[in-house]
């Protein structure tokens, strides 16, 4: 079952939704989510924090893989590691992936 709070707040936290020309690390737009979800912010933050943080110590091997195709592989760890982030949110995490590390 997908998370849609902690889904919406990856999405929020990096401004993947099109408020951000690139990714960053907006903890208000996590607490705006959780008001909206009436769910505790600080959790919420904490979650989005462990897996961005998580996402971005995944191991790629760069002598066989592009970046592309390591934030590809990058992105499926997660979702088998968390089936309850959506496509969107693991893109979010994607995009910060690759970002980061281009």
């Amino acid at each position: 079952m997908k998370d849609e709070n902690l889904n919406q707040a990856i999405i929020a936290y990096l401004g993947k939704a099109g408020s951000a020309a690139y990714p960053g690390k907006d903890e208000v737009a996590v607490i705006a989510v959780a008001a909206k979800a009436d769910s505790n912010p600080v959790e919420l933050l904490a979650k989005v924090r462990a897996i961005d943080t998580e996402f971005m110590a995944i191991e790629i091997d760069w002598s066989s893989n592009t970046l592309e195709e390591g934030g590809d592989e990058a992105k499926r760890v997660m979702a088998s590691r968390y089936p309850n982030l959506d496509e969107d949110a693991l893109e979010a995490l994607r995009w910060k992936f690759t970002y980061d590390l281009r």
